[in-house]
């Protein structure tokens, strides 16, 4: 695990979202591990109640939505 992590670089693919492709074919986009971790802290730092607690999420998202996944990363990094 620890090479993965070493591994990581800024720029590299964290995870691909796709679209549904309502409008079109179904493309993916890339998500970078700075995108990510940049995103999941920013939203750290201007909700403090996420570290403060007592705090109760229900999310609609499905995992394959960026905004469920960096919620994800907010409650591990916890």
């Amino acid at each position: 695990m620890e090479a993965r992590i070493a591994d990581q670089q800024p720029g590299h693919c964290c995870t691909l979202i796709y679209t549904s492709g309502t409008t079109g074919d179904p493309k993916a986009v890339m998500i970078s591990h700075d995108n990510v971790i940049w995103t999941t802290r920013s939203n750290m730092t201007h909700h403090p109640e996420f570290l403060t607690g007592p705090l109760r999420v229900v999310s609609y998202l499905p995992l394959s939505h960026i905004a469920a996944q960096v919620w994800e990363g907010v409650k591990a990094a916890l």
